[in-house]
């Protein structure tokens, strides 16, 4: 048995002693539901104790933790929650897994562009024109997404990555069934021109641009051999 929660994806957990450390027994966190109470109460302790560095970036499992920005960020100073917007950003993998266009479209939003992007991505920011071309390289039917890229080679590794993709799987479903999925789109690179106005966060590494998904119009977009 498998588990994806944002604390643990596994289904047997080590059971932590009093002095803090971890013992040889386990919580049967998938199989009972009385250790999987214990856990969670085990978990509750041990997060009151983390930092919040230790806990964006070691507690929490990274493919939940810009869910996780979404239900916390009203606790957060500014600071503190672009900072993680931009840890949770650039160490998630599929980003619109667990969270919706419009949430993550708003997290950009709300958060301080100087602190999101750091001195290398501000210069690759300045270096953008009013009006350039971008592309995106998917291979799971997920189109009108966020993260496009300057660089064309890069999304076409990424067109590539998953060249094997089950078209079937029920996270392709949830996309066609909002449109904003392909149905034979596996392994494409898609292309589109866009405003710098549309730019919610540029990040150098992979050359990476964040664009505002929501105001795409499909129409613009051309998908390349």
């Amino acid at each position: 048995m498998f588990l994806n929660n944002p604390f643990s994806t596994i289904s047997m957990f080590p059971k932590r002693l009093e002095d803090g450390s971890y013992g040889e027994r386990v919580w049967a966190i998938g199989a009972s539901e009385e250790d999987y109470h214990a856990w969670q109460q085990e978990m509750a302790a041990v997060l009151d104790e983390c930092s919040l560095n230790e806990l964006y970036t070691s507690a929490i499992n990274i493919s939940y933790i810009l869910e996780w920005i979404s239900k916390v960020k009203s606790a957060l100073s500014k600071s503190d929650f672009s900072n993680i917007l931009s840890f949770g950003w650039k160490e998630t993998e599929c980003a619109f897994v667990h969270n919706d266009i419009n949430e993550l479209v708003s997290l950009f939003q709300e958060a301080d562009k100087n602190i999101l992007m750091d001195a290398e991505d501000r210069a690759f920011y300045d270096t953008l024109p009013s009006e350039f071309t971008v592309y995106r390289g998917f291979s799971q039917g997920a189109l009108m997404e966020l993260s496009w890229t300057t660089d064309y080679n890069q999304a076409k590794w990424f067109a590539k990555r998953y060249k094997s993709a089950n078209s079937s799987s029920k996270l392709l479903q949830k996309r066609w069934s909002r449109g904003t999925a392909d149905r034979n789109s596996v392994g494409r690179v898609a292309k589109l021109c866009i405003s710098k106005e549309l730019v919610l966060a540029a990040f150098k590494d992979e050359n990476e641009i964040v664009v505002d998904a929501t105001k795409i119009q499909k129409s613009n977009i051309k998908l390349l051999k």
